[in-house]
């Protein structure tokens, strides 16, 4: 199945099928997600649009698709300011619950790191993940990623706290501007 799976750029077209999934990655995943639902709906579909149309090749959505369905979802966005420049941020990571374990994460996070290379020249890549979420941590491990700091208390969702795990991996040797 995995074979069948297509990455690419989401594009406006997407746009719906993203909003779904996302939606869906909230609740499914809530302490995996710093926006809730109610913000989602606030202020995404008009985030993710201005993205799709504005040109900026340094935000990117990446999607996988088995047969036209959306299945899982990887966002990378390129820092804007000139001193961080070189560095780009995962986000927004979420697979389907029902394509869990096929690859589909990987797959994604692969394309990402590739493109965060090459096409963004980008030096370094960060994530945040929850930091008891062992299996999205062990896929960034598998790929290099280390942790940098864990940040206590991070979120807090009906009355309890979660702690984020800063993960970063070095695409590039960073000792020449």
């Amino acid at each position: 199945m995995l074979n069948e799976t297509k990455i690419r750029e989401l594009s406006e077209p997407d746009r719906e099928s993203y909003f779904s999934l996302l939606l869906q990655a909230l609740e499914d995943a809530p302490a995996s997600f710093l926006m809730t639902a109610k913000e989602a709906k606030q202020r995404v579909m008009q985030t993710y649009q201005d993205s799709l149309t504005s040109g900026d090749t340094g935000n990117v959505i990446f999607g996988a698709f088995l047969h036209d369905i959306l299945l899982g979802t990887l966002g990378l966005l390129k820092e804007n300011k000139d001193k961080t420049r070189p560095s780009a941020i995962i986000r927004g990571v979420y697979t389907h619950l029902n394509y869990r374990g096929i690859g589909i994460g990987s797959t994604l996070l692969r394309t990402a790191i590739h493109h965060a290379k090459e096409h963004m020249k980008c030096h370094v890549i960060s994530l945040k993940v929850e930091s008891t979420n062992n299996t999205a941590q062990k896929l960034y491990e598998s790929y290099g990623f280390t942790i940098e700091r864990i940040e206590p208390h991070a979120l807090s969702m009906a009355g309890k706290f979660y702690d984020i795990s800063h993960m970063s991996l070095r695409l590039r040797d960073n000792s020449k501007a």
